[in-house]
């Protein structure tokens, strides 16, 4: 192989409830559909397992020329999250719960706190 080609890695997220089959399936015909993206090697896929809030997997696609790596990874992308979106896969992102409390139920929180730490210098 070539000292110009490059190996360009895709970071992708989709919701738990996504069948990683149709997932492959969809990211494979998109990489191999591109100009940018080199037919040998193939492009091929590393499913990296369950994060906090989504399926992660890498798309890995070989491009000719080096120095295009920024141009031809953002077309990759592009074309990726455009085709994620067509097929109907929402982008999930990270969620935080965030629970307020009254004033009387953090004084009760705060309370409850020291009798416990009470009980265990006992």
């Amino acid at each position: 192989m070539s000292d110009r080609h490059r190996r360009v890695t895709v970071e992708v997220r989709v919701p738990f409830d996504s069948n990683p089959q149709a997932v492959k399936e969809l990211l494979l015909k998109t990489a191999r559909n591109l100009p940018e993206v080199m037919k040998k090697p193939e492009p091929f896929l590393s499913f990296l397992g369950i994060g906090e809030s989504a399926m992660e997997i890498n798309l890995y696609c070989w491009i000719s020329n080096v120095d295009n790596i920024y141009n031809y990874g953002t077309s990759i992308r592009t074309a990726v999250y455009d085709a994620l979106l067509e097929a109907g896969y929402e982008i999930p992102v990270p969620k935080t719960n965030v629970q307020l409390k009254t004033e009387k139920e953090n004084k009760e929180a705060k309370k409850d706190a020291i009798d416990d730490e009470k009980e265990l210098d006992k």
